[in-house]
């Protein structure tokens, strides 16, 4: 029986005794009436800072790694899931979108409740990521390993120019269709261009999709190689962003970032400390970006220069953590709804969910993921006409109520075996499963952290499982042409 490391032992025990601090909290608190004070709010919010500190602290000694796929998980996931702990503990402006103060009104009694429940879910999620956790370093590496990685590679610069070839077409034929709706109507015109796609033509979005994810390829293949490859395929990314950014898509872009920042620091060159203030200054101008799309997306007929007019460094952090923590409130209106007579799912959501993998062609009146959507259950509740989005910690609390916990431990502990399965000292010697980290990081994570489940099938099984199927299959004919090769 192989012995637990040090490390890891310490981040589970920390982990364990974070979670039963929360337990007292939680049974302190949580009585089902309690209506928190703000005074309340910001001890709970001091409360999840220090304990998410100490175990980040305690995950950078488990890993050796600061930046990793399944750290940039936690990350989107607190931010989304209870970001607003921030702004509550060092009192920053977050404008409309602060929870406490936001119409129409929550209620004090539910923010309370969302907040608590995501700090046990997400210490449990974490918990699970570290359960899971194995360990693997670069003496793990074989020679067989390192020629089938190279077979690998061929085949990822194959794949990666029919994605190209793909992708480019439907990008254009995208862009080309919801450009002037969005200029014209806003943000919102978006979805209702996307929507109005006949049954064959709802998968130019999808194919469109690739292209980001073959340019992080050519990226990963050709930057220590061929620069002016890679520096053309950081343009094609940058470019990408910029449109996503433009069209009010914010989400998207960002994950697009994060997804070539993993890329860059596991199969490009690392970041380092000298590059800490430089990245630093860039995100916060980005999250001044951010915000100012986040002002001018809904304007009609807008232009570059809207967005560049709406561009304030004033109260940029408040409105980022305002912005992205406001995400709690899907978990909040859950448990308002639930209270007020809707009836739990038991599981229901995500069973539902896999039927999303089947396109609408018209095989039924209503499709059955429509019952996996809960942010559109929501949105329909709450009498609403625009979509409030929906996150995983929400739908677990949907789902099972306080027992929902489990399932957040669940998914830390699947999510974990996925994204830590790549360390950086293992990445450049593996270079499929590093890019099927960056692939579910591009295009999952953002459905993941901010949607039903439901949102992350048709992705899942059309984007990451095809191309890595697609990856499989011409590697296997490239192994067996150089056997066949060996033998003559």
């Amino acid at each position: 029986m192989r012995r637990i490391p040090v490390s890891k032992f310490n981040m589970i025990v920390v982990l364990l005794l974070c979670s039963i601090v929360d337990f007292f909290l939680t049974i302190h608190f949580v009585n089902g009436v309690r209506s928190y004070t703000s005074q309340e709010i910001t001890f709970i919010s001091w409360i999840a800072i220090i304990e998410l500190v100490i175990v980040m602290i305690c995950w950078r000694k488990m890993t050796n790694e600061i930046l990793s796929p399944f750290v940039m998980v936690i990350l989107a996931s607190i931010l989304f899931g209870m970001g607003q702990i921030f702004g509550w503990a060092f009192k920053l402006d977050m404008d409309y979108l602060d929870l406490q103060t936001y119409i129409p009104a929550i209620g004090m009694h539910y923010v309370g409740d969302s907040l608590i429940y995501s700090l046990d879910g997400i210490l449990l999620f974490i918990l699970g990521g570290a359960i899971s956790y194995t360990g693997k370093n670069r003496a793990s590496i074989n020679l067989e390993d390192t020629e089938k990685n190279e077979i690998d590679k061929n085949a990822i610069k194959t794949v990666s120019t029919l994605l190209l070839i793909v992708s480019i077409p439907a990008f254009i034929v995208n862009i080309w269709n919801v450009l002037p709706a969005v200029l014209t109507g806003g943000y919102s015109e978006l979805y209702t261009e996307l929507n109005s796609y006949s049954q064959v033509g709802q998968f130019i979005p999808l194919l469109a999709g690739w292209l980001p994810i073959a340019l992080l390829m050519k990226y990963a293949l050709y930057n220590t190689t061929r620069k002016d490859y890679s520096n053309a395929a950081v343009i094609g990314i940058g470019v990408y962003i910029v449109i996503n950014l433009f069209l009010g898509a914010r989400s998207g872009a960002v994950m697009l970032a994060l997804a070539f920042i993993i890329t860059k620091q596991y199969l490009g060159t690392p970041f380092t400390k000298n590059k800490v203030i430089p990245v630093g200054i860039a995100g916060y101008f980005g999250m001044g970006i951010l915000n100012a799309v986040k002002n001018v997306r809904l304007l009609a007929n807008r232009n570059l220069m809207s967005v560049l007019g709406a561009f304030s460094l004033s109260s940029v952090i408040g409105s980022f953590l305002g912005e992205l923590g406001w995400s709690m409130s899907s978990l909040s209106w859950t448990m308002r709804l639930l209270d007020n007579g809707s009836y739990y799912r038991h599981g229901e959501s995500y069973l539902y969910a896999f039927t999303a993998i089947i396109p609408n062609l018209g095989f039924w009146a209503e499709h059955p993921a429509v019952k996996a959507n809960l942010g559109h259950w929501m949105q329909s509740s709450l009498g609403r006409t625009t979509g409030l989005g929906y996150t995983f910690i929400a739908e677990t609390y949907a789902n099972f109520a306080w027992g929902g916990l489990i399932m957040m431990f669940i998914f830390g502990f699947i999510i974990g075996k996925i994204m830590i399965s790549v360390t950086r000292d293992t990445a450049k010697y593996n270079y499929k499963a590093t890019l099927i980290l960056v692939m579910i990081i591009s295009v999952l994570l953002k459905s993941f952290v901010r949607s039903s489940f439901s949102a992350i099938m048709r992705q899942l099984v059309f984007t990451v499982i095809l191309i890595t199927v697609l990856i499989d299959l011409v590697s296997k004919s490239y192994q067996r042409r150089k056997q066949g090769s060996i033998k003559a």
